[in-house]
């Protein structure tokens, strides 16, 4: 039996959390007592909506719509996260964070990356895969112009500039022979 996510918590610990249409100020009281830096958001089944509050999404917040933090809902400074099921396997989420965190380091450095290959890049996340994908695509139809030496020739290049951007972010571990 793997171990979850779910298995982690202390049974006295509740889970904490607010709702779109709660205030504010609310969240905040909660965070500020328990010492929590964000607070998921939970629809009325309970269920998580794949947002948090976090008080720097409050302060965003209050500078985007130029108000007061007891003006604003918890909808209006909630943010997007990527979530992981309570029942996930933890080395399965170990290893999700770990291409997630090595995903963003790359994007950080899109621009490099593009100018050595020549073109702008797709940079696809592949959200609930075990990969994400960094490409260039072709106009060419690969049933059609499979053999078409322009589109294997343009292939070839791409796969070497590929090589030439990503091979030194990946050092290969020595050999212990």
């Amino acid at each position: 039996m793997a171990l979850t996510l779910e298995d982690l918590l202390p049974i006295d610990q509740q889970l904490r959390s607010v709702q779109p249409h709660e205030r504010v100020a609310f969240a905040i009281d909660i965070m500020y007592r328990h010492g929590y830096g964000q607070l998921p958001v939970t629809g009325a089944n309970g269920e998580f909506q794949g947002q948090v509050i976090t008080f720097e999404s409050v302060i965003r917040a209050i500078q985007s719509f130029r108000t007061e933090a007891g003006a604003l809902l918890v909808r209006d400074a909630a943010q997007r996260v990527r979530s992981y099921a309570a029942d996930a396997d933890l080395l399965a989420t170990r290893d999700g964070i770990h291409r997630d965190k090595r995903f963003e380091q790359l994007l950080s450095r899109k621009n490099d990356f593009e100018q050595i290959v020549g073109e702008p890049m797709e940079w696809e996340r592949l959200d609930n895969r075990q990969a994400c994908r960094i490409a260039v695509y072709s106009k060419a139809q690969i049933l059609t112009d499979a053999e078409s030496p322009t589109l294997l020739e343009w292939a070839a290049k791409k796969a070497t500039f590929f090589y030439k951007a990503f091979e030194p972010q990946f050092p290969r571990e020595k050999s212990p022979l």
